[in-house]
């Protein structure tokens, strides 16, 4: 590709598929490059995510007997920072990172449970399985998805959209994981605001739980 023309080596690597990460470019140049397209997607995220789905599956989640949570691949980074988030919050949550076990204990969920699925691409057949179980079995759907017509939110009972395209180098999905953890972190404070004396009561009570788990300072 390097020996070719540059009007022709422009198209011969097409097939990356959405990132233009080009042989030639710069090392010094890429910082600028990532962050840019990041800020792209949170700008975007920003403009999908409705505050009244946002408000309402703050109340479920805060409400919900149990939490399970669903995510396979890139998604895994978005699913585990909520399971983070709600552990420290005080609500029983569970997150298989083994797409099989998210399916079987999606199953076993009931009534009063309440499921949340991660998918940028909003297509991730193992994902989407997993939450029609879910809805299935009786508890209340939340899909976070982004591309057009996701088909995970056939089965959200609530449903965020998140902004940008899915962008991969060779395959592998990049990026997609910022717009999703914007998206975590927006749930995180509509909880808190959701009911705030009992979430604030809740953080200070684990932060005590690690407090001694620091080395002391000089």
């Amino acid at each position: 590709a390097l020996a070719q023309k540059p009007g022709a080596r422009e198209s011969s690597l097409d097939y990356l598929g959405g990132f233009a990460l080009r042989p030639w470019e710069r090392m010094e140049d890429l910082p600028l490059k990532a962050v840019r397209t990041q800020r792209e997607h949170l700008e975007e995220t920003l403009k999908s995510v409705p505050t009244g789905a946002l408000e309402q599956a703050a109340r479920v989640l805060a409400g919900a007997n149990f939490i399970d949570i669903y995510g396979v691949e890139n998604s895994c980074a978005p699913a585990s920072d909520l399971l983070t988030k709600l552990t420290y919050l005080g609500l029983p949550c569970r997150f298989h990172t083994d797409a099989y076990l998210q399916q079987i204990g999606a199953a076993h969920l009931k009534p009063g449970d309440a499921a949340v699925a991660f998918s940028h691409s909003g297509k991730s057949m193992d994902t989407v399985k997993a939450l029609r179980l879910a809805q299935k079995a009786g508890a209340v759907t939340i899909a976070i998805a982004g591309g057009e017509a996701p088909v995970l939110f056939r089965y959200g009972d609530i449903t965020l959209g998140v902004g940008g395209s899915t962008q991969t180098v060779y395959g592998n999905a990049i990026f997609s994981r910022v717009a999703d953890l914007a998206v975590v972190d927006m749930l995180y404070m509509a909880l808190i605001l959701s009911d705030y004396e009992r979430f604030s009561h809740n953080l200070d009570h684990s932060g005590q739980v690690i407090a001694d788990r620091d080395y002391p300072g000089k």
